[in-house]
C-alpha cells in the first residue's frame, strides 16, 4: 500500500508559480521591452529628422558577401564585447539595457525609412531584408546581456560580502558559447541579406 505524504493534499499555488516564471524570464522580458521602445523611438526619429545622412545609413546596400559578413562582423562582436565588459562593471546591469534600445533605435529607423518611401511593399521588404536578422542577432544578445546581469549583481555582492569568493569560470564558459552564436549569426545575417537582397528589389 502507498504510504500517504501530506504534500498529495497540497494544493499547488498557481500565483506563485506564475511569478517565478515571470521571474525566470525578467531578463529576457525587460530586454524586450527596451528594444521595442527602441523600435518606436527610431521609427519616430527617422519620421521627424529625415534625410541624406538617415537615408544612406537605413537604406540596404548592395555589397559584397565578405563586406557585409566583415561589417556585420565588426558591428555584432563590438556590442557583444561592450555587454561583457559592463558584465564586469559592479553596476553593469543598471546600464546594460541601454543596448538592446539602441538596437532597437537603428532597426526602427530602417523600418521606417522603408514604410515611408515604399509604404505597403517597403514593410514587406523589411519584413524580408531587415526585421529577422536584427531579431536574430537581439535574441543572441539578450542572453549575453542575462549573463553580464547576473554577472554584475554578483561582483556587487561579492564585493559587499569580502568573504565571498566568485566563481567565473561559468560565466566565461556561457561568453564563449555566446559569443560563437553571434559570430554564427552574423554569417547568417550577411549571407541572407547578401541573397535576398539580389533576389527581392523594391
Amino acid at each position: 500500500m502507498k504510504d500517504i505524504n501530506i504534500d498529495d493534499f497540497v494544493v499547488p499555488d498557481k500565483k506563485a508559480d506564475f511569478a517565478e516564471r515571470i521571474d525566470n524570464f525578467k531578463s529576457a522580458i525587460i530586454t524586450s521591452i527596451y528594444y521595442a521602445l527602441g523600435l518606436f523611438l527610431g521609427s519616430e526619429i527617422y519620421r521627424l529628422c529625415a534625410g541624406k545622412f538617415l537615408e544612406n545609413f537605413a537604406k540596404v546596400q548592395q555589397n559584397t558577401l565578405q563586406s557585409l559578413f566583415f561589417s556585420n562582423f565588426l558591428m555584432y562582436f563590438s556590442v557583444f564585447l561592450l555587454v561583457i565588459f559592463l558584465g564586469f562593471c559592479l553596476f553593469g546591469n543598471h546600464i546594460i539595457n541601454i543596448i538592446p534600445a539602441a538596437i532597437g533605435i537603428t532597426t526602427g529607423i530602417k523600418v521606417s525609412y522603408y514604410f515611408i518611401n515604399f509604404s505597403v511593399k517597403g514593410v514587406g521588404y523589411a519584413m524580408i531584408i531587415v526585421i529577422p536578422y536584427a531579431a536574430l542577432f537581439v535574441s543572441c544578445l539578450a542572453l549575453s546581456i542575462e549573463t553580464s546581469s547576473n554577472l554584475s549583481k554578483s561582483l556587487l555582492e561579492s564585493a559587499k560580502s569580502q568573504n565571498k569568493i566568485l566563481n567565473t569560470k561559468p560565466y566565461f564558459r556561457r561568453y564563449l558559447i555566446l559569443g560563437i552564436c553571434i559570430i554564427i549569426s552574423a554569417a547568417l545575417n550577411s549571407i541572407m541579406t547578401y541573397l535576398m537582397a539580389n533576389i527581392v528589389t523594391i
